[in-house]
């Protein structure tokens, strides 16, 4: 293994452990930038200069905000629902689309993108922890932009494959 694939790896799992402490995205960006500034500046690798991952993580603490923050909420509740319902509604809308069936009285394909649409509601509403590298704050890795984006896509790919079947089969 290269070092470079060593290094992303140990970023990784450092990542992973900090996360399962409950530390907040802007921290473990913190975390991970200086174990990145470390490791440029002085040529150890990070296992070398921080030791194993998991255990590097454990020094670090949850801060009391970070601690209580994380609680199952009737917004989280609503959200699991709604995204149930979503899902179901683009599922069951596809299979029946695709019978030429209709889906809670209405046709499949318009019950597909009312899930769709539902899922992709639900999806802009999830509160996103991100990891934001203090280096390059506009750089957030995997961001709410980024979850809405992929939620969208999948959503349209999935309706344009019923409406082209559809049609295909038509």
């Amino acid at each position: 293994m290269n070092t470079h694939t060593a290094e992303k790896r140990y970023l990784s799992e450092l990542t992973t452990a900090l996360r399962l402490r409950k530390i907040s995205g802007a921290r473990i960006g913190e975390i991970v930038a200086e174990v990145e500034v470390h490791t440029a500046e002085s040529g150890q690798s990070a296992q070398e200069a921080f030791g194993p991952a998991k255990e590097y993580a454990r020094q670090f603490e949850p801060t009391a905000a970070e601690a209580s923050g994380r609680r199952w909420s009737p917004a989280a509740t609503l959200g699991v629902l709604t995204a149930a319902l979503g899902g179901w509604l683009l599922a069951g809308g596809v299979t029946a689309g695709m019978r030429g069936e209709a889906e809670l009285g209405i046709p499949g394909w318009w019950a597909a993108l009312l899930g769709a649409v539902i899922l992709l509601g639900t999806f802009c509403f999830v509160p996103i922890d991100a990891i934001i590298d203090p280096r390059r704050p506009n750089a957030q890795r995997y961001g709410r932009g980024w979850l809405v984006g992929m939620v969208a896509a999948s959503a349209a790919v999935v309706v344009l494959l019923l409406v082209g079947l559809m049609w295909i089969t038509g």
